[in-house]
């Protein structure tokens, strides 16, 4: 059976990322085709675009469309949740309008296409994590930085860097990232980090 094939939406070019990364290196089992990371207005044109030249066809000229939309909490700028779900759930209503958008049983921040016509599938993932509870904002930043700062990650780190006359252990490198750096970049009056993406 070939590889599903998933459109993905995203807002930025941490996404755009991501996206290659999982792709490059065989993470996700489905070809992943990034269709946004040009901001949230463009992002959101593209989805329209997409959409309405696939309703335009017939229905039996229409092959499934599985999209799947990143955005970012972005609360510094009052964005919410509910408002993210409608603005994603607004463009599909144009073309069908019983479709919704319900939040997943087991993650709160995951919404998917109700009510759709056949052979539209569509999720919402709503970045809704901050690293730190300081930071301004919610993106997809914070979940890189988690993963990042993860003691598998830094051991991993060091065994790619193949440096035989390193003595640091992952630990002593995650103490580095996390506090030595911070306290070097206040210490030349580089004001603390709001968001994950510093």
């Amino acid at each position: 059976m070939p590889p599903i094939t998933i459109d993905v939406f995203s807002e930025g070019k941490t996404e755009k990322e991501v996206i290659e990364k999982l792709c490059s290196r065989g993470i996700c089992p489905h070809v992943l085709k990034e269709r946004g990371g040009d901001g949230e207005q463009a992002m959101l044109r593209k989805l329209n675009v997409q959409l309405r030249a696939w309703f335009d066809l017939s229905p039996e000229q229409r092959e499934p469309l599985r999209i799947l939309v990143l955005r970012d909490l972005d609360t510094h700028n009052n964005r919410t949740i509910e408002g993210l779900c409608a603005s994603v759930s607004n463009i599909v209503r144009r073309y069908h309008a019983d479709a919704s958008l319900a939040a997943h049983l087991n993650y709160d921040h995951v919404f998917t296409l109700q009510n759709g016509p056949f052979g539209l599938c569509l999720a919402l993932h709503i970045a809704n994590h901050r690293y730190q509870q300081e930071f301004i904002k919610s993106t997809i930043d914070d979940y890189v930085l988690n993963l990042a700062l993860r003691a598998t990650t830094a051991q991993a780190l060091l065994q790619v860097c193949h440096k035989d006359d390193w003595t640091i252990t992952a630990d002593q490198l995650l103490i580095k990232v996390r506090n030595e750096i911070p306290e070097l970049l206040s210490q030349n009056g580089i004001p603390r980090l709001v968001e994950a993406k510093e």
